[in-house]
């Protein structure tokens, strides 16, 4: 739909900017503008009832949650965290569904407009103003996608956003889907692991593997390799840091046979609870990836987590004093953060996805990877804030 929706949309656009009113094209051509004109109808009507009405609606009816109360300090900071969370937290169960809703009634309505077309030979009038709507929608995909390189070529920071995408398309083998370039993560993690095993050859050297975004999958990966070649003496000094990941949320679920519950349960274990991960209810693309099940109760967070001796059970935390949750492996940090230290740089705002690595926990947790600053468990798996000072 899309290859034949820019076809369609450039012969409708030339003709009708041209004058030439004589020039007949094929009428599919009308009906496949007619269909990016409903598609982007149906979109905006969506997208509104979403962003407009269900997010303020998610956020007057839930208040302030009892989690950023816990992790935020000040009632403008509150606010803008609230407001924050309720959008990331409407996008992450309902933003897939929008976009399939829009695929799934294109697809219903390229089907009744072929019947409708060489069924019944009938194209009704009002096709007209939907079709004029495609043709501009059309229009400004193609100049929205010219301006994504453009801007990709110049700017450094939305060069990142494009390689992100690239990365997804990328990560796969091409068993999977032939027509992409090569599978990046086969030639990345054995070489990861390769590097780690080098810096673990010098004694007392300690290695974490950090990943942000989709580059945690590749940690993750190359950390499961190492925790099935290394003798003991040598994974004890292996750690993991992952950042803003989408591995629980989105990859779990979209491929449970790649990322199965009980290799993820015996990773953690392997490195004895040396896998951190910071993340953000802010950030819509990554959440929680050692946790689950979120609760607060008694100014505590509780959930069910991974443990360190195997499978998974119940984890708690309370907040330290710059407001980050620790639960189990997971380290929900505070957006915006609380202010400037003097020790750190710092960033205003809501950050959402953005520079996790300006967040003072950043360092704890790399720390905390490399086995120099390790949580207590209790009994019942949960976790208590016995660390030692953050540097």
């Amino acid at each position: 739909m899309l290859g034949g929706g820019f076809g369609a949309g450039l012969a409708e656009a030339l003709r009708r900017l041209s004058g030439a009113g004589l020039l007949q094209v094929p009428t599919t051509y009308l009906l496949v503008t007619v269909l990016w004109g409903a598609g982007l109808a149906l979109a905006a009507v969506l997208g509104v009832l979403g962003f407009a009405v269900a997010v303020p609606l998610r956020r007057l009816r839930r208040g302030i949650p009892e989690i950023v109360e816990l992790m935020e300090h000040d009632r403008q900071q509150e606010a803008q965290a609230a407001a924050a969370w309720a959008r990331s937290a409407w996008e992450r169960r309902h933003l897939h569904h929008l976009a399939l809703a829009v695929a799934s009634a294109m697809s219903a309505g390229g089907a009744a407009l072929l019947v409708l077309r060489f069924g019944f030979g009938l194209v009704p009038g009002w096709f007209g103003p939907l079709s004029a709507i495609g043709v501009v929608a059309l229009g400004a995909l193609a100049a929205g996608l010219l301006r994504v390189v453009y801007t990709a070529a110049r700017t450094p920071q939305r060069s990142r956003h494009l390689g992100a995408l690239a990365d997804l398309v990328c990560f796969w083998p091409r068993a999977a889907h032939p027509t992409v370039p090569p599978c990046y993560a086969l030639k990345v993690v054995p070489e990861l692991a390769a590097r780690a095993r080098e810096h673990l050859a010098e004694p007392g050297t300690r290695v974490v593997l950090s990943g942000y975004n989709l580059g945690s999958l590749l940690t993750l990966m190359a950390a499961a390799r190492l925790a099935a070649e290394l003798p003991p003496a040598d994974l004890e000094r292996v750690g993991v840091l992952t950042a803003g990941s989408p591995l629980q949320w989105g990859y779990q679920r979209a491929f449970p046979a790649l990322l199965p519950q009980e290799a993820l349960e015996r990773l953690f274990a392997d490195l004895d609870g040396r896998w951190r991960a910071l993340c953000r209810g802010t950030d819509i693309f990554g959440g929680g990836v050692t946790t689950w099940r979120h609760s607060v109760a008694d100014r505590r967070l509780h959930g069910v987590g991974f443990l360190p001796d195997g499978g998974f059970g119940p984890v708690s935390a309370t907040a330290d004093g710059t407001g980050v949750l620790i639960l189990g492996g997971d380290h929900w940090l505070p957006d915006p953060l609380r202010g400037p230290t003097g020790r750190h740089r710092w960033a205003p705002g809501v950050l959402k996805h953005q520079d996790y690595v300006v967040d003072a926990e950043w360092d704890h947790a790399v720390a905390m990877a490399a086995g120099l600053g390790k949580p207590s468990w209790g009994e019942q798996g949960s976790l208590f804030g016995d660390f030692p000072p953050k540097r």
